[in-house]
């Protein structure tokens, strides 16, 4: 498979839009020799997808012919966006809510923060004495 049949097969399958391929070819040769990815084109139909249903509607387009306009660059700001959000998305594990809850760190949940700080702990130790 080309990058060029893989780039349509992405797209049709995360649009769930049939496409003909001999008609957006060169448009997804232009995306190609832009130096563009699959991997790329995944993240933003992803993120423009996410973004639509947060709206509640459809704000961004996810036609090919507006998608793929590299005179206004609107891909290249989608893919900075979506790296960005990637970038910065914190991803949350059990071991680390774990941690948290152990070392005494406020949680996202709303329970009160029961940390103090050592010059705390040293007053209280010395006032039992």
């Amino acid at each position: 498979m080309t990058a060029i049949e893989s780039c349509h097969q992405c797209y049709c399958q995360m649009t769930h839009m049939e496409i003909r391929l001999p008609i957006w070819e060169r448009a997804f040769s232009d995306f190609l020799e832009h130096g563009f990815t699959v991997e790329d084109l995944q993240m933003v139909l992803g993120y423009l997808m996410r973004e639509n249903r947060r709206m509640n509607g459809a704000k961004f387009s996810l036609r090919l012919n507006t998608l793929l306009d590299f005179e206004y660059r609107r891909f290249d700001s989608f893919l900075s966006e979506a790296k960005a959000i990637q970038r910065n998305k914190r991803v949350t594990k059990p071991a680390d809510k774990a941690l948290d809850e152990w070392r005494g760190l406020p949680t996202k949940t709303g329970t009160d923060n029961t940390a103090r700080t050592a010059g705390d702990v040293l007053r209280s130790a010395v006032k039992d004495l």
